[in-house]
């Protein structure tokens, strides 16, 4: 993912988000594919390092692709709702290790998972390319197309003043507004300004990524220190995917009426709190309570990230 980020990044400014996202989502199979015929762990490590790839590419763009399609005042709700399907992914596939695994084994677990992903590939078909994409590589018909098919979409038309003529009167003869774009970013983030705004970014990035990597091992050391509760391991997958989802439509209601920072800042020291007491948990049930409200609140935290960041970095052009 850490190589998957800036590659994807740079891909989609490049080539396009739909295009970035097939291809992000393609490797996404192969690799997961692959992985599932694994005969070693360097092989199975090797195969999901290119499924983390796919993975963060399909995680930036998709959200690119959704933020520049729908207006900012309607944002949020559409970006919490997009955790939702997350939160309810999560707990079809959590329910799906439960009846697999146990029967015919984690690698039939991968494959159908993997396959789910054709489905969308052939739906990614029919999106259109985000217009603000194509308006930014000035090709001016292919953004009418879009807007048209959009205006269509939703039974209404477009206002006779957006078409291609005004577009292009609109427009800036930049050059190489791209190279100097990009030399203007470089000299910009390390200004005292900048570092003011990234570096706390950062850090919440950092130990929320921190966080969500450990949740992975829950599951796992649930069954260590349960040993005699049976399937614990599947129980705690399910209660974990079950916070991600309540905590995603929770956020649904408050995204648009409470601001950000607030939004982020509770969520985090909830979850805090929500760590500390899964660190002490004694049984089973106490396990489970401290394991649904951490996911709970993270969501909160991950929801808000996606949406926050690249508000911070309104294009001045």
């Amino acid at each position: 993912m850490f190589v998957g980020a800036p590659t994807f990044g740079k891909f989609s400014d490049q080539y396009g988000r739909k295009f970035a996202f097939i291809i992000s989502l393609t490797i996404c199979f192969i690799a997961s594919f692959a992985s599932s015929f694994a005969t070693n762990v360097e092989s199975f490590a090797a195969a999901r390092f290119f499924l983390g790839i796919g993975y963060c590419g399909n995680l930036i763009t998709c959200t690119t692709l959704l933020v520049e399609f729908i207006p900012a005042q309607a944002r949020g709700w559409y970006v919490a709702l997009t955790s939702v399907a997350f939160g309810a992914g999560a707990i079809i596939i959590s329910a799906i290790s439960w009846a697999v695994i146990p029967t015919i084994g984690w690698q039939w677990l991968i494959r159908i998972a993997a396959f789910m992903t054709l489905p969308v590939l052939l739906f990614l078909c029919g999106i259109p390319e985000s217009p603000r994409f194509l308006l930014s590589k000035k090709r001016y018909s292919k953004v009418m197309q879009v807007m048209q098919k959009v205006a269509k979409d939703n039974k209404t038309q477009l206002p006779p003043y957006f078409n291609e003529k005004t577009l292009i009167s609109l427009s800036v003869d930049d050059g190489d507004y791209e190279k100097l774009s990009v030399r203007r970013s470089l000299s910009q983030l390390f200004t005292r300004k900048s570092l003011k705004v990234l570096g706390p970014l950062f850090l919440v990035w950092f130990t929320n990524s921190f966080a969500t990597t450990i949740m992975n091992w829950i599951p796992l050391e649930a069954e260590k220190h349960f040993p005699k509760d049976e399937d614990i391991q599947f129980k705690t997958a399910l209660i974990l995917a079950s916070g991600i989802l309540i905590g995603s439509i929770a956020q649904t209601f408050v995204v648009e009426r409470v601001s950000r920072l607030f939004q982020i800042r509770g969520g985090f020291v909830s979850a805090v709190v929500c760590t500390t007491l899964l660190g002490f948990a004694n049984t089973p049930s106490g396990l489970y309570a401290a394991s649904f409200f951490l996911c709970f609140f993270e969501q909160f935290v991950i929801g808000t990230l996606y949406l926050y960041t690249p508000e911070l970095f309104q294009e001045d052009r």
